[in-house]
């Protein structure tokens, strides 16, 4: 291992202290386990989507848009912006010119 060193020191700093004590101050080890991937699926829509309208500013103009619950957008499920979608633990805003779609593992996808 000194001799590993004193390689990549010369490498690195273009010179090797020959004689000198080497001292290991830091081991850092990585350590994979290949596991199981879970299968993911959209959980099943629970009630409706739809929960009103609100009104909302985008590029400074008003407007009344669509507000969905996300607990009601199965896989599957389109949405055009401009719309706000609220999930339980966030508001996710689709700006005007975007849409989105719930995927087969239940993630809003959005694109432009």
């Amino acid at each position: 291992m000194q001799d590993r060193f004193g390689e990549t020191h010369e490498r690195r700093y273009g010179y090797r202290m020959e004689g000198e004590e080497v001292e290991l101050v830091n081991a850092r080890v990585v350590a994979t386990q290949p596991v199981e991937r879970p299968e993911l699926a959209a959980e099943e829509a629970e009630g409706d989507a739809e929960a009103g309208e609100r009104r909302a500013n985008f590029d400074g103009d008003w407007s009344e848009v669509p507000v969905y619950r996300r607990a009601g957008m199965g896989e599957g499920f389109e949405v055009e912006g401009p719309a706000i979608v609220e999930f339980a633990e966030a508001t996710c805003v689709v700006r005007p010119g975007w849409s989105g779609a719930v995927d087969a593992a239940g993630t809003l996808v959005l694109s432009k």
